[in-house]
Order: structure tokens, then sequence, then C-alpha cells
């Protein structure tokens, strides 16, 4: 497949998720899933974004095997970043039910194992149980893979809907 050609993105739902920069991952994930990652602690997701955050996390699939490289191509091409850490675990948090249908991947903030893997947070499920998980980053994601993601502009946009009807 040529890296030049536009991939098609389909939106499987947008999220209003509210909450603070500063806060504790651990303390986010702690009893809010059935089961976390126990390196998904503050100190190995620091964040450069300050304050509070009010944001509209959109879940897109691309609907073929992608790399991490590619994804985060296709997701800046169309306006978006992908969410944080503390982003996709309030995603999680206000909306707990979104992951038992398929997985969530934030992409941003990966962080490096003591092997030197780079990792990021997945949120899906085991039956009805909710994980948290840190997951390769490095892999080729398969068409199931919802990324979650935000509009790069601070100020309020057009939805990734919207803006796909006009390509």
């Amino acid at each position: 497949m040529s890296s030049n050609r536009i991939v098609s993105a389909v939106v499987s739902g947008s999220y209003h998720v509210s909450g603070a920069y500063d806060a504790d991952v651990t303390e986010m994930a702690r009893n809010r899933y059935d089961y976390v990652n126990e390196n998904l602690k503050t100190k190995n997701f620091l964040t450069t974004r300050s304050g509070k955050f009010d944001i509209i996390i959109e879940l897109v699939c691309f609907k073929l095997s992608m790399d991490s490289a590619r994804v985060l191509a296709e997701i800046s091409r169309l306006g978006y970043r992908p969410v944080e850490a503390r982003e996709i675990l309030a995603l999680g948090m206000r909306y707990p039910d979104v992951q038992l249908d398929f997985p969530i991947i934030a992409l941003d903030q990966p962080w490096v194992d003591y092997m030197g893997n780079r990792r990021v947070v997945y949120l899906d499920r085991y039956g009805k149980k909710r994980n948290a998980l840190l997951i390769p980053y490095d892999v080729d994601w398969n068409d199931n893979c919802r990324f979650a993601i935000v509009k790069k502009a601070t100020t309020i946009q057009k939805s990734l809907s919207e803006s796909l009807k006009e390509l």
C-alpha cells in the first residue's frame, strides 16, 4: 500500500470528557478497572500540558491494518492529535462501557519499558471485565482498533464526522 494514499476513516463516536492534566494517573485508574497494568503510573506518563481539560474525544477506525507511524500521520492529516494517558483514562471513567465494544488506543506519550520497548495506553475488555493496559507501540494495529483523538486547535471546530463528509 502506498503511504501517500488517503485512508478512509470512520468515526465510532464523540465523547465529552473533562479532567485535569495534573491528575494522578495511578489514582485515575485505581478502582476504575478490573485490571490495571502495574506500570500505568504518573511518573511514566508525564505531560507538558497543564490546567484542566474539557474536550471532545472522537474514536476513529481506519478499517485496515496500519502501523503507529501511519496512524499518527493520518490523524494529523485530519487536523487531530492522539489523546494522552489522562485523557483516555478520563474517557474510560466517564463512559465505562465504550471499551466493551472495541479496543481504544491512546498513541500519545509512549512509555519506554526497561527493555526499551515503547508502550501505549490501551483500554479493552476480557469478557465483561474492563482493562487498562500498556501494549506495544511498534505494532500493526488491526481494523477493529479505535484511536482516541482530539482536535489540534483549542477552539470549537467541526467534528471529524463533518470534516470527513467534505473530503
